[in-house]
C-alpha cells in the first residue's frame, strides 16, 4: 500500500456525544433554560465565580438556579452550592477528567423536573479534556487564575479555541508577577 490514508477518529467517536448534546441543548432552550459550561484549572474560582453570580442574579429577581457539580472525588463545592440555597447535583465522575453528555443528563434529570432559568455545570478542574466534550450547553465560560501563568494559551490551546468568554480571576496577585 503507496497511499496514506488519514483517518478522522475523534470526530467518529465524539459524534454520539455532540448529537446528544445539540438535542439537550434544543430542550433546556424551548424549556427556557439557560446552560452555562463554566471550566478552569483547579483553584482557578469556579465555585466563587458561581457564587457570586447567584447573589448578582438573585439581586435581580432571578430565583430559578440549578447547578451540575462535577468532581474527580468530592461533594466540597456542591455542598457550598447547597448552602447558598441552590438546588445543586454532585457529578462525581471517580476519576475519569471530563465530562460526557450521558453525565450531564444524568445529572440533570436527578432534580426530578425542577425548572430553571439558569442552570450552570462546574466542570472538572482540568484545561485539557473538557475542551473536547460538548456538554449541551449554551454558551462555554472559562476562568484564567493570573497565578496560573502567562503560558496557559501555549499550553493549552483547544480550551481556549472551545470557550465563549475568558474571565481572569485572582488579579491581585498581579503585583507579584512583576
Amino acid at each position: 500500500m503507496d497511499q496514506t490514508r488519514v483517518i478522522e477518529v475523534k470526530k467518529n467517536i465524539l459524534a454520539a456525544n455532540d448529537e446528544a448534546a445539540d438535542a439537550f441543548r434544543a430542550e433546556r432552550a424551548k424549556e427556557g433554560t439557560f446552560f452555562v459550561d463554566v471550566m478552569a484549572s483547579p483553584g482557578a474560582g469556579k465555585t466563587t465565580l458561581l457564587l457570586a453570580l447567584i447573589k448578582e442574579l438573585r439581586s435581580r429577581g432571578v430565583q430559578e438556579l440549578g447547578v451540575i457539580e462535577a468532581d474527580l472525588e468530592s461533594d466540597v463545592d456542591a455542598l457550598k452550592i447547597k448552602e447558598a440555597g441552590v438546588p445543586s447535583v454532585e457529578l462525581n465522575t471517580r476519576g475519569v477528567c471530563h465530562v460526557e453528555m450521558g453525565m450531564v443528563t444524568m445529572a440533570f434529570e436527578a432534580f426530578d423536573g425542577e425548572r430553571f432559568d439558569y442552570l450552570f455545570l462546574e466542570n472538572i478542574g482540568n484545561l485539557v479534556c473538557p475542551a473536547d466534550f460538548d456538554t449541551g450547553a449554551h454558551t462555554r465560560v472559562m476562568l484564567l487564575s493570573v497565578p496560573e501563568g502567562w503560558d496557559k494559551v501555549m499550553k493549552y490551546p483547544p480550551m481556549f479555541a472551545a470557550v465563549d468568554a475568558l474571565i481572569v480571576t485572582k488579579c491581585d496577585y498581579l503585583p507579584l508577577n512583576e
